[in-house]
Order: structure tokens, then C-alpha cells, then sequence
């Protein structure tokens, strides 16, 4: 698998949004899991007995509650997500240099398997 040279965050105009403040100021908007609006984000398949459950959910949910993420594409023009988080292409997507840090320490999601995983 080849390393991307850049990350891609899609940003929002609309009302409400920090997106100009934030490119302004040089800084990005770190979300907490627990505000994702996909449940399954941010957590890991794990098989335990029936008796241990409560035991994985919660350190799971300790561990949601403790992280905070941001998520780029590899890509600058993925309609998808200019519709959905540049509010319908009337945002913005911007670049930034995957060999710079802290982007050099990017992990990336491999969705089909559901785990995090270095790529470098």
C-alpha cells in the first residue's frame, strides 16, 4: 500500500461552523467520538465471553471518552465527501503535508476489517 503525500480535510462554510476562524488561526477541530453520527466509528470488534461483556464495553466507552480524532481523505475530490462535510461543494478542502508532523503519525482505517492501522 502506497503512502499518500497529502491528507485532505472537506470543511463547511455554513453558519455556525469555525472553518475560517480555524484556517485562519492555523488550527483544526478535534471531534470526540461520542458526537460521531456513525455509532460504530472509533470502536474495535472484540470477542470475549457472554460473562466478560460489561467488561469490554466499558473499557470501549473509557476509551471514547478519552480520545478526540479527526478524519482526512487521501483524496481532494471525492464528491461524496465534498457533499457531505463541505456542505454540498460550497466548502472548502484543504492539503496538508502527510510527511510533516503530527500528520506523519496518521493512522488509517481500513474500513473493511473495522481496525486502525499504521501506514508508513
Amino acid at each position: 500500500m502506497s503512502v499518500p503525500n497529502h491528507l485532505y480535510l472537506y470543511q463547511s462554510l455554513a453558519d455556525g461552523t469555525h472553518s475560517l476562524e480555524n484556517l485562519k488561526n492555523k488550527c483544526v477541530w478535534l471531534a470526540n467520538p461520542r458526537v460521531f453520527n456513525d455509532i460504530y466509528d472509533c470502536s474495535s470488534p472484540v470477542k470475549c465471553p457472554k460473562d466478560k461483556e460489561w467488561i469490554v464495553r466499558h473499557k470501549r466507552a473509557n476509551l471514547r471518552n478519552r480520545y478526540q480524532v479527526i478524519c482526512f481523505s487521501e483524496r481532494f475530490d471525492n464528491h461524496q465527501l465534498w457533499s457531505h462535510y463541505a456542505n454540498h461543494h460550497r466548502g472548502f478542502c484543504i492539503g496538508f503535508d502527510r510527511n510533516s508532523a503530527p500528520f506523519s503519525d496518521a493512522l488509517k482505517v481500513d474500513y473493511d476489517i473495522g481496525h486502525w492501522r499504521k501506514i508508513n
